[in-house]
């Protein structure tokens, strides 16, 4: 397994180095956009932007790979989106930040389109699973690692801004500088998002599905805690409890994927995500089965888009991984769940910041 990851590791690390910097920026933006008082509508605003890029980014982004390949595609649409953390100091205007919210969203699903394309053509039916997995790990740890930089700084300052623009652009470091050899681009680009159900029903409706649940647990779980009467330290720790146990779990889940039939290790999660949702339903109110259910609904839900990721391209040729991607990521109605959290998690830094 060691062999097989040697060659993707540059590409981890610089997933890592942009996710860590988007996971920041997630969160800075609604608490700086209250202290420039921008209306609750154009906060949410903001988020709605970021969704309408993504969906124009999974559309795009294919194209993009086809005419410049992976690496270029990757070094340009980095270079783009981490400019972008510094003109919003330099303009704080609603309009202005809904319009890089929009850029951004376009950049980021060009970028996990390019990851997951990339890490898909470099691993085989036998290791695809654990690949996805530990993507996933890193993906989750580093958004979660990026929330907790606010704490570096104001979000008045100026500087926090810049820190995300220096992680975000060291981020080509490493993929633009490796020496294992880029995918070849797709010769053609079609969405065939009919084709891709009929290849893999259970990984294209799984994905689907996946998105939507766990759409629904970033937006609705704080505030279920907080109904609960839970202080905002709980629902924080509960949130966090939930990432960290979804981080863990991909291995163990993605390893057993690569040896029996994917769909049972679905079956699994599913199981286990449906025991955790009816234990919090049940037992919410006591904080032990609260953080214990959390952490078993965070540990199979949050793994199992990895999982439908890796059964759909056990069944599509490599030439074919890039349009196979951006289907994916284009059935996804949440975009990705790190803004989701993000945005959450600045709610309530806000409130401790005395934010109106």
């Amino acid at each position: 397994m060691v062999s097989a990851l040697t060659p993707l590791f540059a590409l981890l690390l610089s997933v890592a180095l942009l996710l860590l910097g988007n996971g920041l920026l997630g969160t800075l933006l609604p608490v700086r956009a209250q202290f420039e008082n921008f209306t609750d509508v154009m906060i949410g605003g903001l988020g709605s932007s970021y969704f309408l890029g993504f969906g124009l980014g999974c559309v795009l982004g294919p194209y993009l790979i086809r005419r410049a390949g992976h690496i270029r595609t990757f070094a340009a649409l980095a270079a783009v989106v981490a400019s972008i953390p510094l003109l919003h100091t330099m303009f704080p205007s609603p309009w202005i930040w809904v319009a890089l919210r929009v850029i951004a969203g376009l950049c980021l699903a060009g970028l996990y389109t390019t990851i997951e394309s990339w890490l898909n053509q470099g691993s085989t039916n036998e290791t695809r699973g654990r690949i996805l997995s530990i993507y996933i790990m890193v993906n989750l740890a580093a958004v979660t690692a990026g929330q907790f930089l606010l704490n570096l700084d104001s979000p008045l300052s100026f500087r926090l801004f810049a820190l995300i623009t220096v992680v975000m652009a060291l981020s080509v470091v490493p993929v633009a500088l490796t020496r294992t050899i880029a995918p070849t681009p797709p010769s053609t680009i079609n969405l065939r998002l009919l084709r891709l159900y009929r290849l893999s029903p259970v990984g294209m409706i799984g994905a689907l599905l996946v998105g939507a649940s766990n759409g629904i647990f970033w937006g609705v779980a704080p505030a279920y805690i907080s109904g609960l009467g839970k202080d905002t330290a709980t629902v924080a720790n509960f949130m966090a409890l939930a990432v960290i146990s979804g981080a863990i779990a991909q291995w163990p889940l993605g390893r057993l994927s690569d040896f029996i039939d994917r769909r049972w290790v679905l079956v699994i999660g599913c199981i286990g995500t449906t025991i955790g949702s009816v234990g919090l339903w049940l037992f919410g109110q006591f904080e032990p089965w609260l953080m214990i259910f959390g952490a078993l609904f965070g540990a199979m839900a949050l793994s199992m888009y990895a999982l439908c990721v890796a059964h759909t391209n056990d069944y599509v040729d490599a030439a074919d991984s890039v349009e196979t991607s951006s289907s994916l990521l284009l059935t996804l109605p949440w975009g990705r769940s790190s803004d989701r959290s993000s945005a959450r998690t600045s709610c309530r830094r806000s409130a401790r910041a005395g934010c109106s």
